[in-house]
């Protein structure tokens, strides 16, 4: 029947195929739910309930049993009888039927409910096509590159019914995020046969190289190429937005939920909004506190709206985007602008996005003044100059057309860009591991972490840098008073701005830039501080007489030969200020009590000169009986290395009561009780144990925390015996944050991955390893212990949703739910679990209800668990 064939075309929402002629079936496809439907654990009707899925949903068939079809629904696979459904998928050409304003009945039914599931359609299915359709099929025809007439036509309907369909927010490149793919490399990277600069080197892969991905573990790829398997790094392949943020929505078009607890940028515009209109009178600091939550509830009660005290997206719209009403009861133009990718600007405004501005502006060559939140007439007139360059509309406003030609200068200007060409890190900069690599790794033999800064490994920090040497940029910006923000290591404004006032104070070339010359003052003991006044170089000061590497002639010559006679020299004199110059002098500063940068200053001269300059040791000091050998003086350890050397470090570690997990991985736990050993021991506390540090740590002299003021801090989680055993300290609910998935917490799971997940109802608490990240965090238990553990706390093979608490490496502890039901992809064997589970963090109630109802209850089961939590603090 006719009715029939057009109903069958409910079933063909996301089809990745054509359904055969005659009836026969092909999978996947995928079928709108006219009625609830009990999804089976197996295929008859004593299986078990493993959901039900109710009217109106989504559900993915991949194939079928006897009279059951095999599904999956939100994660979860089951089995439906095939009577449930009610009709088999197949398509004609005749059911395109035009659509437009005014049409009614299950034609426009099936086209809304698709709109919806894409996202462009937000309001009933009714069956009725009224103003909110016809703009929906506006809105789709455009994202997807037809003619925008509002009118639903056959090719309209053809696309939209299909795999390719784009959705509301999904960037251009695919709806799902689907392995293998393939995917080409923006600059020459290094195939390697792991993840990290020191693994073997397979070869060195081009620029425009084709590559297929076979997975994407954090920072690294795992790409196929020529029948070579190995890693490389992410940044330096085009990879598409969908598989970088999964398929959260667009973070561009949606204002966050912020509550008590939330921090970053996000509070910080909100706090300054707030202020403007009056309602919030504190420090903007980025910190949502009670200061914080009283401004939103008085901004609320003068609007209309709940008194809730936290700001949702409802809220946030009113205040960016309508006319509310300020303090006064007068309704106002909001200056400042929100976190939104694609934002107007113009003269008066204010915020991050204008500073944002100016940084590509100021790249662009337009503007040349300071970077500041605030557009003013500099900024317009930088506009305006590029909107006459670029034959626009010279107003000096930032709109979509200046936008567009904004992005499309910064990728051309983006493609001529040397990229940093080695990834070591200096001494000065102390940073935890190698943040770039690039084909230059193939040819050089990599210098180690201890290599002070020179013209020829520094990474040059402009605009969107990213990775460890912009966190340790962020830290000495921190320590000297510049920045006060968090170390995230993504260098972007508030970075620019404070880089620019660094470089005014210390008489450098003011370009936001950190370069060489900007990172040896910066990590210079004579950098001069944000509170301090710039001295005026003396004779005699460091300013003056100053050597470092590049330095030549006699004065280098003086100094290696005196180096030599103290024993810390044992290279060639030839006036040449190089590398084992520079480690000479920092070695002769770390024993004299003087900041080891390797730079010599007059202090550092006036000690080396001295009649009383220390000599080096004689003899390497000589590891205690007890404790395993040391490693070799050209060995470094940081953050990721693995094997018995980091062992052997960390029983040494314990033995002098810096508690640490000796379990060969150098972890946050490692990372910190090396810190805390090199300050305690008047060494740099960086955490990276270079040869001073484990020189020091095997020697006699070595301090434990006995001779410490303050032992270190402990964290949920960590171990509490100094053996090195697995004692475990539970969080207190103190300790415990309710925090957004999206703003705060998944990009912490990027980086630490291995979280430990606690039961408060039981005590009880097991390891789990999160590998992918979009509306929710898809993880295996590592061990067959740990899956035995998640049973106790879940129930086997359970379903339900259960609060925990999960404690990630560094100590932070979040409320999240999870289940133990294993399902779909399995990457652990040996664990007890086929399949993996599904770590369920706080996120708006309403991206829940987009997802389903099961995604609905474990948001519940967090709410629930937060109360419970909140009232025991009271």
């Amino acid at each position: 029947m006719r009715r029939r064939g057009l109903c069958a075309l409910l079933c063909l929402v996301l089809a990745l195929s054509c359904a055969l002629p005659g009836g026969a079936e092909t999978y996947p496809f995928v079928f709108i739910t006219s009625g609830e439907m009990v999804l089976r654990q197996s295929a008859g009707t004593d299986g078990g309930v493993a959901a039900t899925v109710p009217h109106g949903e989504a559900v993915l068939v991949t194939g079928e049993t006897g009279d059951y079809y095999a599904v999956s629904y939100e994660g979860t696979s089951g089995y439906v009888k095939k009577s449930d459904f009610g009709m088999a998928p197949q398509e004609t050409e005749e059911a395109y039927v035009l659509i437009g304003q005014g049409d009614r009945g299950a034609n426009v039914t099936r086209l809304q409910t698709r709109l919806k599931i894409l996202g462009f359609y937000t309001g009933t299915v009714d069956g009725v096509c009224g103003e909110g359709t016809v703009q929906a099929i506006r809105d789709f025809q455009e994202k997807n590159g037809l003619k925008a007439d509002g009118k639903a036509g056959t090719e309209t309907q053809r696309t939209l019914y299909s795999s390719e369909a784009l959705a509301a927010g999904v960037p251009a490149g695919g709806e799902q995020a689907v392995y293998p793919f393939t995917a080409t490399t923006r600059s020459n990277v290094n195939l390697r046969r792991g993840k990290g600069v020191g693994t073997a080197w397979i070869m060195t892969l081009q620029k425009g190289t084709s590559v297929t991905v076979l997975a994407m573990e954090g920072d690294y790829l795992q790409v196929n190429y020529k029948n070579k398997t190995g890693y490389v790094m992410t940044q330096y392949v085009n990879v598409p937005d969908v598989y970088l943020y999964g398929d959260a929505p667009a973070q561009e078009d949606a204002y966050p939920e912020m509550t008590q607890g939330s921090e970053g940028a996000c509070v910080r515009v909100l706090q300054s909004a707030l202020s403007e209109l009056g309602f919030y009178t504190r420090t903007v600091d980025g910190a949502y506190g009670s200061g914080t939550a009283l401004a939103v509830r008085s901004f609320q009660k003068k609007n209309g709206l709940t008194q809730t005290g936290t700001a949702d997206a409802a809220m946030q719209q009113l205040l960016f985007e309508g006319r509310p009403y300020n303090s006064r009861g007068k309704k106002t133009d909001v200056k400042t602008l929100p976190l939104k990718e694609d934002v107007d600007m113009e003269y008066g405004d204010r915020g991050d996005a204008v500073m944002t501005l100016q940084t590509l502006l100021s790249e662009l060559g337009y503007y040349h003044g300071m970077f500041t939140d605030t557009f003013d007439r500099a900024t317009e007139q930088a506009v305006k100059n590029l909107q006459k360059a670029q034959g626009l509309y010279v107003d000096g406003k930032v709109g979509k057309k200046t936008r567009a030609a904004l992005r499309e200068m910064t990728a051309a200007a983006g493609t001529e860009t040397p990229i940093p060409t080695q990834t070591p890190v200096p001494d000065a900069l102390s940073t935890p591991e190698p943040a770039w690599e690039t084909a230059a790794a193939a040819t050089e033999t990599p210098q180690p972490v201890g290599t002070p800064l020179t013209d020829e490994n520094v990474i040059v920090i402009h605009s969107g840098t990213r990775g460890q040497a912009v966190k340790a940029l962020q830290r000495r910006l921190m320590e000297l008073g510049y920045y006060t923000c968090e170390a995230d290591g993504i260098y972007d404004g508030d970075d620019i701005l404070a880089v620019r006032t660094f470089q005014q104070k210390n008489g450098l070339k003011v370009d936001g830039i950190a370069g060489y010359d900007t990172q040896v003052r910066l990590y210079a003991e004579t950098a001069v501080r944000a509170d301090e006044a710039a001295a005026t170089a003396t004779p005699g000061s460091d300013t003056e007489t100053l050597l470092k590497i590049g330095a030549t002639g006699e004065q280098v010559r003086l100094l290696q030969n005196r180096l030599k006679e103290l024993g810390y020299f044992d290279g060639e004199v030839d006036g040449m200020y190089g590398t084992r110059t520079a480690r000479a002098v920092a070695a002769f500063q770390q024993r004299s009590g003087l900041k080891d940068d390797g730079m010599a200053g007059s202090r550092t001269l006036n000690l080396i000169y001295g009649s009383s300059a220390l000599a080096a040791p004689t003899a390497t000091p000589t590891p205690r009986a007890t404790t395993a050998p040391g490693p070799t003086p050209a060995a470094s350890l940081s953050l990721g290395s693995q094997g018995e050397e980091v062992r052997a470090m960390q029983k040494r570690l314990n033995e002098l009561g810096y508690t640490v997990s000796a379990d060969g991985l150098f972890g946050i736990g490692t990372y910190n009780a090396v810190a805390a050993f090199q300050r305690q021991n008047s060494l740099r506390s960086d955490g990276v144990a270079g040869v001073q540090t484990l020189t020091r740590l095997y020697s006699e002299q070595a301090t434990g925390v006995s001779g410490a003021t303050a032992a270190p801090t402990e964290t949920a989680g960590t171990v509490t015996s100094g053996s090195g055993s697995s004692a475990f300290r539970a969080p207190s609910t103190s300790e415990v944050r309710y925090a957004n998935w999206y703003t705060e917490i998944r990009s912490r799971a990027r980086q630490m991955p291995d979280v430990t997940i606690y039961d408060p109802d039981t005590g009880l608490h097991y390891s789990l390893h999160m590998f992918s990240l979009g509306k929710h965090a898809d993880s295996e238990p590592p061990t067959a212990e740990d899956t035995a553990i998640m049973n106790q706390v879940c129930g086997e093979n359970n379903w339900t949703p259960k609060a925990v608490w999960v404690i990630f490496s560094d100590g932070r502890v979040y409320l999240a739910s999870t289940h133990s039901h294993g399902h779909e992809v399995d990457h652990t064997s040996g664990n007890d679990l086929v399949g993996h589970v599904c770590l369920h963090f706080p996120r708006v109630m309403s991206e829940a209800e987009a997802t389903g109802p099961y995604a609905v209850s474990h948001q519940k089961a967090i709410l629930r668990e937060w109360e419970r939590v909140t009232s025991t603090l009271e």
